[in-house]
């Protein structure tokens, strides 16, 4: 549960998440930087991480970059899968026609 792939994921999740907060509180808190109330936009955006790290813990194997793979299905409206689409084929261009070659 706590390897190094798991707590690299969680401090890149936690730091973006103390700046984004940090940024949303000083727009709201001061629109000069030294009308800032800086302790409680520190500590807004303190909790903000503090949060991140627990839902961090509370889902690992996502926090770690486990092997998440999406798959998307076509279904039909019967509730059916449908089969892979054929790929199209490949138009020959005016240039490889046979004639050009026979000359």
């Amino acid at each position: 549960m706590f390897t190094i792939a798991f707590f690299k994921g969680a401090a890149e999740r936690a730091a973006k998440t103390f700046a984004q907060s940090l940024l949303a509180v000083i727009s709201v808190t001061g629109l000069t930087f030294g009308g800032v109330d800086w302790g409680v936009s520190l500590s807004a955006a303190g909790l903000a991480a503090l949060a991140s790290v627990l839902t961090s813990i509370v889902n690992p194997s996502f926090t770690a970059g486990g092997d998440q793979e999406i798959v998307i299905e076509q279904i039909s409206d019967d509730g059916s899968e449908l089969p892979d689409p054929e790929p199209e084929p490949v138009a020959e261009s005016a240039d490889d026609s046979p004639a050009k070659h026979a000359a």
